[in-house]
């Protein structure tokens, strides 16, 4: 993997873990479990893992007006959210005062290893499109030149269907004025 797609992965990781975290928490909240870990930091690394994905989107987005394409691959992507959802829950565990490893007993935690490649597969497919999107806005098209010599193809388009009607004697396009007999 090169510098800038480790560069690139790590930029949107953040928002990865975040959504994983959310989702794994809602859908265990449906199952009836509650957690007894403190989610105040959430708050905090919402705003700083949201100013990387914006950063991410944008290098995308000049990535594609480049048109070098997208450096992210989903699978790198998963591996990152999945290390970093199991550091997060780690350290939540550390400093909720119980060990790193009751994080493996914890259904949240498997729900969220199961919900990281869907959303590394969204994440990533969403920052593709509104990469090429955004390079769709800035690359508009160059307006056409206009050009100084009038066309010719309104005249000829008028005086065709008097020389198929038999009016005009002339065999040229620019013959003399067809006079209309009414």
């Amino acid at each position: 993997m090169t510098f800038v797609r480790r560069i690139d992965t790590l930029l949107l990781t953040g928002v990865g873990v975040l959504v994983v975290h959310q989702v794994s928490y809602a859908l265990n909240a449906l199952t009836g479990s509650e957690s007894s870990i403190a989610h105040g930091h959430l708050g905090p690394l919402w705003l700083v893992a949201s100013i990387a994905a914006v950063a991410g989107l944008a290098r995308s987005a000049v990535q594609s007006i480049q048109g070098r394409g997208l450096e992210i691959s989903p699978v790198s992507l998963m591996i990152a959210i999945i290390g970093a959802y199991t550091v997060l829950e780690s350290a939540e565990r550390i400093a909720g005062g119980l060990g790193a490893t009751t994080v493996f007993g914890e259904a949240v935690f498997w729900i969220g290893l199961v919900a990281a490649p869907l959303v590394a597969c969204v994440l990533s497919a969403a920052v593709a499109r509104l990469a090429d999107a955004i390079a769709a806005l800035v690359e508009s098209p160059a307006p056409k030149p206009q050009s100084a010599a009038p066309s010719t193809t309104p005249r000829r388009l008028l005086s065709t269907p008097a020389r198929l009607a038999g009016f005009g004697n002339s065999q040229s396009w620019r013959g003399p004025p067809v006079r209309i007999v009414f």
